[in-house]
């Protein structure tokens, strides 16, 4: 049986009788603390002072005083040693062998732990490795209750159906433990919310564990009814009522001093959750008054509630902020990054903006701001600006970075590694010697860069050269002499003055790759020029790029995958080529295009694709042409063979209202049209002898085009154009009507296929296109990929995938000229085309040769496919 004695110090009462019986007087607590860790307005300063003076705990000795550490929690070894003193420490003999696998006979509470189980007051657990006692780990509140419980020798208790406690099942281990010490009120929990509490799973406090046994003493029980506190004043309430601030509740001086709980209200509405004497300001209290209600309590006295005053509004919160730091060099084409460190609080959304000069800079609202060659000299900075819910918007800003001003790097030699220029690592790069970029090596220039060259310098590529120029920020090549383009850089101020040929310019060579966007070229002797060869073609792929004031812009030598969109200026030639380069979309300072076809700057070459360039709007249809002379031929025939010959051929392009050189119906049919044609008749001859022709020429002008004939501009092209639309038009509707059973085939080179393409419009007379028995279209102009006629390469040879892909260099010509030959007659349509053949295969490497050799062989095998298919359309006798 349990035999344990609580003696303490000087009552010598039994423990039983703690809870039972009230002290013969009360305890008076000393006016000066013992502990420096406690104050004598401590909440439990009483019970803990009463806890030291009974020998139960003295607290420990340090360097700067004793002290009792009332917030730590108390270890199963301790709340040992605490029953044992507050037993008396009765006489006990430790047994010389630890009933716990985890207590050393050495421990230092080893006699108190050993007691504590002797009394049954705690028998520690078993585990698979022995009995433990677990001396360093802290006593719960539960436990607590147990223990205390034990001590009292387990007092005949019938715990309540219903637990007092929100957090205290009935079905809990300890339940009648803790209800039975509730019921003593050695503690009755605190009030939350949402109810009484008891957190019977958190550490039991040492100035809880005082309050506990003092409870238990029943020292200060009162006798009789409990009275009203002497002193219990209004509490106050100090802090700043501001989001994010700390308010403290001051109780002030109670007497006798009382254990207090609290309840933070909002405009008089209790805030769940804010039951501590400290209350951190929520974003969602801004704009209401708070207050706070003090209750107070103490063995003896009633229980008692004061209210304190309502605080001012809410005021928002404001930020701690920290300045952004910017990180880069700060030079031109190089990336400035903005970091914000945390502030206080944390920024629920924060934005940035960067700033020039103090205005900010349209757009540039990220965390990196690229710097352009424009912010030469200024200063850079950028603003932070942070917001969240209960606080007042706060912006802050960085120190400002000054955008450097590069030094000049004077380049020549070879490059042979990949290699990066820009604003950020020279202001200007002059080129002092010839430099050759090599085969495998990349020259890159990026934007805002300045290239300057001294007099007969050149970049060679036979490697790759890449300018990166932006808009606002294009990449400049230019001479030293341009002063024009950051400064004067030749050390002669204003001595001198730019002119064309004063270097070389850019040559890509073998299958060198020019590849520029946004940039600008000046002063040079050719500023583009690109030699190609067979098997080793170079790239030149120009884009948004101006050219100006240099004997020539581009000038392309071989074949050469070439493309230009751009502007020239001041240029005695803009582009001469003689394969195919596409310069369309080209700005040649004149809207009418460039010389010869407009007043613009000059291009020479046939193989240069120019339409349309900047500026170009389709011009009206020239005036319907008169019709060319009566033909002399009045019979009917059954076939009428009619012949569009191309630019130039004979006679050579003659005012057809001019008598002379059109002799006959067939006079100007084609020298290839007329072979096709001989082979025709003689085809359908041997399957229909009976067969009856006609040869019949459109007497048209048949103008060269403007690039080869200077004198020709575009207008007058096109009037040739149509001039032979016209004409064949009125021919075909004049003869169908004479001879209703009539068939015509027609039969088109170069610029006469491009007038038939140009005549047989979806919308030709439905009445006639049955009486079209076949098209022969030979080097067409106007040819687009994805018709569906019959499209030869050769004789008798299927087109190539890259001939089907290409398109003809006058697609875009004149107004409805991109478009497939119709439906209706293309099943009745064959077409030859030269890979290779600038005018109706326009692609690199295409030039005027493959236009001009087109054999007998294979114009004899257009016109017996084509017979072939005529012959089924004529009447069988």
């Amino acid at each position: 049986m349990r035999r344990m004695v609580a003696v303490l110090a000087a009552l010598a009462l039994p423990f039983t009788m703690l809870v039972a019986a009230p002290s013969a007087s009360a305890y008076e607590a000393p006016a000066v603390s013992p502990f420096t860790d406690v104050a004598t307005t401590q909440t439990f300063y009483r019970e803990i002072t009463w806890l030291a003076d009974q020998g139960i705990s003295t607290g420990y000795v340090t360097p700067n005083g004793k002290r009792f550490d009332p917030s730590a929690p108390v270890l199963r070894e301790q709340m040992a040693a605490f029953l044992y003193r507050a037993a008396g420490e009765p006489a006990f003999s430790a047994p010389a062998v630890s009933p716990f696998v985890d207590v050393a006979t050495t421990q230092t509470f080893y006699k108190e732990i050993t007691w504590l189980a002797a009394e049954g007051i705690s028998t520690g657990y078993l585990t698979t490795a022995g009995r433990r006692f677990d001396p360093s780990a802290p006593v719960l509140r539960e436990q607590m209750a147990a223990f205390l419980y034990r001590a009292a020798e387990e007092p005949a208790f019938s715990p309540p159906a219903v637990s007092p406690f929100t957090d205290v099942a009935t079905t809990r281990t300890f339940y009648q433990e803790i209800t039975w010490l509730a019921a003593e009120g050695i503690s009755t929990g605190y009030v939350t919310a949402s109810g009484k509490r008891f957190d019977p799973a958190a550490p039991v406090l040492r100035e809880q564990m005082a309050a506990f046994l003092y409870r238990a003493a029943g020292v200060d029980t009162p006798v009789g009814p409990p009275a009203a506190f002497d002193a219990a004043p209004t509490p106050t309430i100090t802090g700043l009522a501001q989001v994010g601030q700390v308010l403290t509740a001051q109780p002030g001086a109670w007497s006798p001093s009382a254990t207090f709980t609290y309840q933070w209200s909002a405009d008089g509405t209790a805030i769940p959750s804010a039951t501590n004497r400290l209350l951190t300001v929520a974003a969602e209290m801004q704009g209401r008054q708070l207050s706070v209600r003090v209750t107070g309590s103490s063995a003896g006295r009633v229980t008692t509630a004061r209210e304190s005053s309502r605080t001012q509004a809410v005021a928002a919160g404001t930020f701690a902020t920290v300045r952004p730091v910017i990180t880069g060099s700060g030079t031109p084409g190089s990336t400035l990054t903005a970091t914000v460190a945390a502030w206080t609080p944390a920024a629920a959304t924060t934005t940035l903006q960067w700033f020039r000069n103090g205005s900010p800079i349209a757009g540039e609202t990220a965390s990196t701001y690229m710097v352009l060659g424009s912010d030469r000299g200024a200063s850079i900075s950028v603003r932070a600006t942070g917001s969240r819910a209960g606080y007042t918007t706060a912006t802050a800003a960085s120190d400002a970075v000054v955008v450097n001003v590069p030094a000049v790097q004077t380049v020549s030699g070879t490059i042979s590694a990949d290699t990066v220029w820009g604003p950020d690592k020279a202001q200007v790069y002059r080129v002092t010697g010839d430099l050759t970029v090599a085969a495998g090596a990349t020259l890159t220039l990026q934007a805002g860069t300045v290239v300057k060259f001294q007099q007969g310098r050149t970049i060679l590529v036979e490697g790759n050269l890449t300018a990166n120029g932006i808009p606002t920020s294009p990449v400049v090549l230019t001479s030293v002499k341009d002063d024009l383009a950051v400064g004067d850089t030749n050390g002669d101020g204003s001595a001198t003055s730019p002119a064309a040929d004063d270097y070389v310019g850019l040559s890509a060579r073998s299958k060198g790759t020019l590849v520029m966007a946004n940039a600008q070229l000046a002063y040079a002797e050719t500023a583009v020029l690109a030699v190609g060869e067979a098997g080793a073609a170079p790239t030149v792929a120009l884009s948004g790029t101006a050219i100006s004031r240099s004997t020539r812009c581009v000038a392309i030598d071989g074949p050469v995958d070439g493309t230009f969109t751009g502007s020239v200026r001041d240029c005695e030639v803009g582009v001469s080529a003689n394969y195919a380069f596409d310069a369309r979309g080209v700005d040649w300072g004149s809207a009418s295009g460039p010389f010869p076809y407009g007043t613009g700057v000059q291009v020479q070459g046939e193989s240069v694709a120019v339409l349309p360039w900047t500026g170009f709007v389709a011009p009206d249809r020239p005036a319907v042409a008169a019709p060319q002379a009566t033909p002399t031929q009045v019979e009917c025939r059954d076939v009428v063979l009619v012949g569009v010959r191309g630019s130039g051929e004979f006679p050579e392009s003659p005012d057809p209202t001019t008598y002379g050189p059109f002799t006959a119906d067939e006079s100007g049919f084609g020298s290839y049209n007329y072979v096709v044609a001989l082979k025709m008749q003689e085809q359908i001859a041997a399957a229909r002898p009976s067969t009856t022709f006609k040869l019949m020429a459109v007497q048209y002008l048949a103008l060269q085009i403007p690039s080869y004939d200077p004198e020709i501009d575009y207008l007058e092209f096109l009037v040739s154009v149509f001039d032979g639309v016209d004409k064949m038009d009125q021919l075909i509707q004049a003869e169908a009507a004479r001879c209703p059973a009539t068939k015509f085939v027609l039969i088109g080179s170069s610029q006469g296929a491009l007038a038939i393409h140009a005549l047989l419009t979806p919308t030709f007379p439905t009445s006639l296109q049955a009486r079209i028995a076949g098209v022969v279209l030979l080097a067409n102009p106007a040819r687009v990929p994805g018709s569906t006629e019959t499209l030869w390469e050769g004789a008798n040879l299927p087109a190539t995938q890259q001939v089907r892909e290409a398109s003809g260099s006058f697609v875009g010509f004149f107004p409805g000229a991109a478009r497939a030959v119709p439906a209706w007659v293309a099943s009745r349509t064959i077409s030859m085309c030269h890979e290779g053949d600038v005018f109706c295969a326009f692609r690199p490497g295409a030039h005027l040769w493959p236009h001009l050799t087109y054999s007998t062989a294979e114009l004899d095998s257009l016109a017996a496919w084509q017979a072939a298919r005529v012959v089924p359309q004529l009447p069988t006798s």
